[in-house]
C-alpha cells in the first residue's frame, strides 16, 4: 500500500484528477496509520462531500478540527459537512469559527445562506411563515441565544394549539425568553406580549422582535422586551402585572434555579386576577429536579397539572422525548396566595 506519507500524496493527486473514491481509500489508509493528520482527515471530509457522504464528512471534518482547532480552513470544511448533513446549528457555529480564526471574510455569504436556511425550517416547524429568529452561536453566547426544542413546542402549540388557537388581544408575560421565539409567535397571532430576561440576552431579544415587527402589527398584537432577574429583589413586580397568561419555556435547568422561579411565580399569581394561566414547557434531564419543581412551585400556590401532547402533530415524536407542558390557572385561593396546608 505503501508508506502514509506516500497515501496522503496519491490521495490528493486523484482527488485533483477528480477520482474521489479512490482518493477516499487512501485518505482512509493514511489515518488509519497517522491518527494525528488533520490535513489529511480534512481532504477526506472533501472528497466524502464530493460523492454526498456527508455524515462521514461531517465526522472527518469534525477530527481534524479536533487536531487543530486554530485552523480556519477546517472550520470552513467542517461547515460545508455540517450545512450538507443538515446540522443548521452546527453549521453556523463552524462559519462563524471560521471567520473568528482568520478565514475568508467572504464566507460570509455562506454564512447568510445557513442563517436564512435556519430561520426557515423555523418558521415552517412553527405554523408561521413569515416567522424570522436570529440565533447566536460561539463565544460570548449562551443557552438563551439558541432556539431549543422548548421553545420551539411553546411557538408551535400558540400558533396552532391553544384553546380556541385565538390569542387576538391576549396579554402575555413571557419569563426568560432568550431569543423570543414564544413571545414573538404569539404576538404574531395577536397577542400583547412583555418578553423579559436578563439584561445580556436583550440585545438578541429585542432585534428578533424587531425583525417581526411588521408581522406583528399585521396581526394586531404587540411585543417589547424587558429586564427581569428572577434572584433579585422582586420590589419591581408590579410592572409585570394585568396579564392573562404568563408562560415560559426550558426555564429550569439545575435545582440551584427552582427557588428564585417559584418565589417569581407566586408573586405573579398572589397579585393575579382568577382566570389567569402559566404555561410551562419544560425537559426532563433529572426526575429529582421535576419533583422538586412541582412541589416547590405547589407551595408557592402555583399547582401544575400535565397537558397531553399529540406528538404527532407537532411532526417529530423523539423530539419530544423528555418534554412536557404544563398548565396552571389561578383561581381565587391562588391568587390571594400560596395556600395555607401546601406541603
Amino acid at each position: 500500500m505503501g508508506s502514509s506519507e506516500s497515501l496522503r500524496a496519491r490521495g490528493t493527486a486523484l482527488a485533483e484528477k477528480g477520482c474521489f473514491e479512490r482518493a477516499i481509500e487512501l485518505f482512509e489508509s493514511h489515518t488509519e496509520l497517522d491518527k494525528d493528520d488533520h490535513v489529511a482527515f480534512e481532504l477526506l471530509a472533501q472528497c466524502l462531500m464530493e460523492v454526498d457522504r456527508d455524515d462521514d464528512a461531517y465526522v472527518a471534518a469534525s477530527r481534524a478540527v479536533e487536531l487543530d482547532p486554530g485552523w480556519s480552513d477546517g472550520y470552513l470544511t467542517l461547515a460545508r459537512a455540517a450545512r450538507n448533513s443538515g446540522y443548521l446549528h452546527a453549521s453556523i457555529a463552524a462559519f462563524l469559527s471560521c471567520i473568528d480564526k482568520g478565514g475568508d471574510a467572504s464566507v460570509g455569504d455562506e454564512l447568510q445562506e445557513v442563517e436564512s436556511l435556519c430561520m426557515a425550517r423555523i418558521s415552517s416547524r412553527v405554523g408561521l411563515s413569515r416567522l424570522k429568529i436570529k440565533q447566536k452561536f460561539g463565544d460570548g453566547s449562551g443557552p438563551g441565544c439558541v432556539v431549543w426544542t422548548c421553545g420551539l413546542f411553546l411557538a408551535w402549540y400558540l400558533a396552532n394549539r391553544v384553546e380556541e388557537k385565538n390569542l387576538k388581544g391576549t396579554r402575555i408575560l413571557e419569563l426568560g425568553s432568550g431569543t423570543g421565539i414564544g413571545a414573538i409567535a404569539a404576538a404574531c397571532c395577536g397577542a400583547h406580549v412583555s418578553a423579559t430576561d436578563l439584561a445580556d440576552a436583550l440585545p438578541l431579544l429585542s432585534k428578533n422582535i424587531d425583525l417581526n415587527s411588521e408581522t406583528i402589527t399585521d396581526g394586531g398584537g404587540s411585543c417589547h422586551s424587558s429586564k427581569l432577574d428572577w434572584s433579585a429583589p422582586h420590589s419591581k413586580i408590579e410592572h409585570f402585572s394585568g396579564f392573562d397568561l404568563v408562560m415560559g419555556a426550558d426555564l429550569v435547568y439545575s435545582e440551584t434555579q427552582i427557588e428564585d422561579l417559584c418565589t417569581i411565580l407566586g408573586e405573579l399569581f398572589s397579585g393575579g386576577e382568577p382566570g389567569m394561566q402559566f404555561l410551562l414547557v419544560h425537559k426532563t434531564r433529572d426526575p429529582s429536579i421535576d419533583r422538586k419543581l412541582l412541589n416547590e412551585c405547589r407551595k408557592a400556590g402555583v399547582d401544575f397539572t400535565v397537558v397531553e401532547i399529540d406528538t404527532a402533530e407537532f411532526g417529530c415524536e423523539q423530539e419530544l422525548q423528555n418534554i412536557h407542558l404544563y398548565r396552571a390557572l389561578c383561581n381565587v385561593s391562588s391568587c390571594n396566595g400560596p395556600s395555607s396546608n401546601a406541603t
